[in-house]
């Protein structure tokens, strides 16, 4: 059976030049002279002046000089607030370093105090001993100094007037 033609695939393929119709070239020529007269008058618009800047009125300048003031002062506030925060926590680290070793400490005092008496113990122990070498004290023994010559006193620091609220140091901290 032979194929139909609503089922045969066509591919539509250009005529070569010399086949292609040729349009009137005098009408044709015409119409493309028109039409670049046309495009051109269309893309080139007429040149406008540019505005004059004009004064802002000062309302509207007031505005914007309190914005760049009060972005002047937001930047000085943030810088502030970092420092403060910044000098917050090290102060708190510090004080909780400072904490642990107070703590350290604490748990050390009674095992140096134990150490401290059983050293005592042990020299007490070992004067006790005849082959020590240790005499007891007598009064036929006692070596007497004489006393160094006196020192001359140096000048008193100049004393702080407490009723001066102006004071080098500060009361506290």
């Amino acid at each position: 059976m032979a194929a139909r033609p609503a089922e045969i695939d066509y591919v539509s393929v250009p005529l070569p030049n010399a086949v292609r119709p040729k349009r009137r070239a005098a009408r044709s020529s015409a119409r493309r002279a028109a039409y670049r007269r046309q495009s051109v008058q269309k893309t080139v618009a007429p040149v406008m002046p540019l505005a004059t800047k004009q004064a802002l009125p000062a309302l509207v300048r007031n505005l914007v000089a309190l914005q760049r003031g009060s972005s002047v002062v937001l930047f000085v506030l943030g810088a502030l607030t970092l420092g403060v925060y910044s000098r917050t926590v090290h102060a708190q680290r510090s004080w909780s370093e400072a904490y642990s070793e107070l703590a350290s400490l604490r748990r050390q005092e009674p095992q140096l105090t134990l150490a401290n008496e059983a050293l005592k113990q042990h020299l007490a122990d070992t004067a006790e001993q005849q082959d020590s070498g240790l005499v007891n004290p007598d009064p036929f023994n006692a070596l007497f100094l004489e006393p160094a010559t006196p020192r001359p006193l140096r000048d008193a620091p100049e004393a702080v007037d407490l009723q001066n609220p102006e004071l080098e140091q500060p009361l506290s901290y």
